[in-house]
């Protein structure tokens, strides 16, 4: 099976303010980890589900906000 996860900020956990989406602020580091586990438990729930072929797409703002390292 196939998944397509469009990842954005906005209606993430913890996620209630613009102040969250500006990147370089503690605010914006604080609610990239919180968004990471999001996007981390999408991918466990669709690999529990049986998936086989996984794509991810970041689209926030510059599309470079994954963070790599805290991708499972």
């Amino acid at each position: 099976m196939k998944v397509y996860i469009s990842a954005d900020f906005e209606g993430g956990t913890g996620i209630v303010s613009p102040n969250h989406c500006i990147p370089g602020t503690d605010t914006y580091r604080e609610a990239r980890k919180l968004w990471m586990g999001d996007i981390n438990a999408m991918i466990e729930g669709a690999i529990a589900g049986g998936c086989t072929d996984l794509l991810i797409n970041e689209v926030h703002y510059t599309m470079i906000n994954i963070d790599p390292q805290l991708l499972n």
